[in-house]
């Protein structure tokens, strides 16, 4: 069958043979002395915006008013791709979290504030976050948050991504006066605790011709409730009497027996800010002085032992912070050169921060512990 096929198959391929051929000698003989257009391909940018290539995500004053807005780090929180690890108002340990950087990779995210870093490289972990209370939520007008590693604008550090606040500059005169209370209802062992806690903010910004002035005061007093539960294992747990009987990550049955109390917050910000237009050029200075306390002095044992004495376990301290900080900021911007490569401008700031004064005090155990 197929020795009687083939020459027939061969038959009917060759009439296409010759035609392929003969196109492709028609197409060779006409390309002979044929010359195209010249065509220039060019474009107006000589340096592409970074944000266009970096994906970035950007929310406004007015979008802010929006939202509750009680700290700085209240603007990002909600922001796509975006964590904040901020456990009660004034948490201090409100760590970043951006996209492939965890809130405990805090070395791998950036944050800036007119240009001036917040941000805390020295821990990459939950006390490694930004200096968010040395803004106050009344100066921003404007926050931006670049998605990393796709910018070579900032160092490896943005691996995660970088938050710029930008606050708002003197146009003329303005008095603000600003106070909010809040409260919060927190669950415990032993029942419900009423926390409260109290903002209030207050500026004057001037213009004069070409100065703009900038003062500003911001406090912050707040209960955060209780951060740890103290729990102990078998043979323990069946000496003592009350508490309330829970598992641990991995099932182990245990009896939580203290917490470790309210913390007390309390902020102080005194803050000065300047900007002078020199012709195209613009000069800046910050200056802010802040006060920290942080104290825990409402730890609290649910067990009794079996006299029916209290329960107290070493880890049951009173603990009292007292931190003074002093940023201070200088910043120049404006045209640096323009030519055959475009209108070139600059941005640069110099910062130094300070930590004045940093006083921790943790008792050895709790204060009516017998022992």
């Amino acid at each position: 069958m197929q020795s009687k096929l083939f020459p027939v198959a061969l038959f009917a391929l060759s009439p296409l043979s010759f035609a392929i051929q003969s196109v492709a000698a028609q197409q060779a003989a006409e390309s002979v002395g044929t010359e195209l257009d010249k065509v220039t391909i060019s474009s107006g940018v000589e340096l592409p915006d970074t944000h266009i290539s970096a994906p970035s995500s950007e929310i406004n004053a007015e979008e802010l008013q929006a939202i509750n807005f009680t700290n700085v780090e209240d603007a990002v929180a909600s922001e796509p791709a975006v964590t904040v690890r901020k456990r009660y108002i004034g948490d201090p340990n409100s760590t970043l979290g951006i996209r492939s950087a965890n809130m405990f990779q805090t070395t791998r995210s950036m944050v800036f504030a007119d240009g001036l870093p917040l941000h805390y490289f020295l821990q990459s972990q939950y006390s490694g976050a930004p200096r968010w209370s040395v803004v106050a939520p009344n100066e921003v007008d404007n926050v931006e948050v670049v998605y990393g590693p796709f910018s070579a604008e900032y160092s490896g550090n943005a691996m995660g991504g970088v938050v710029n606040i930008e606050t708002r500059k003197p146009a003329e005169r303005e008095i603000t006066v600003e106070g909010a209370i809040f409260m919060q209802q927190a669950e415990g062992i032993d029942g419900d605790q009423d926390l409260f806690g109290n903002r209030f903010f207050t500026s004057y910004s001037e213009r004069f011709g070409d100065l703009g002035l900038f003062a500003s005061y911001n406090r912050l007093q707040n209960e955060g409730h209780p951060q740890s539960i103290y729990s102990v294992k078998e043979p323990q747990a069946s000496t003592l009497t009350g508490g309330e009987r829970s598992k641990t990550s991995t099932g182990a049955d245990v009896l939580n027996v203290a917490d470790s109390g309210v913390v007390d917050t309390r902020t102080d910000l005194y803050k000065l800010k300047a900007d002078y237009q020199a012709g195209a050029y613009e000069l800046r200075g910050t200056l802010a002085y802040e006060v920290r306390q942080n104290d825990t002095r409402d730890t609290q044992s649910y067990a009794e032992n079996a006299d029916g004495s209290i329960y107290y376990t070493s880890r049951l301290k009173y603990t009292e912070q007292d931190r003074e900080s002093l940023l201070t900021g200088l910043g120049i911007s404006g045209p640096l050169a323009s030519g055959f490569a475009g209108d070139w401008s600059f941005d640069a700031d110099l910062s130094k921060f300070n930590i004045l004064k940093d006083e921790r005090i943790d008792s050895g155990r709790h204060p009516d512990d017998p022992a």
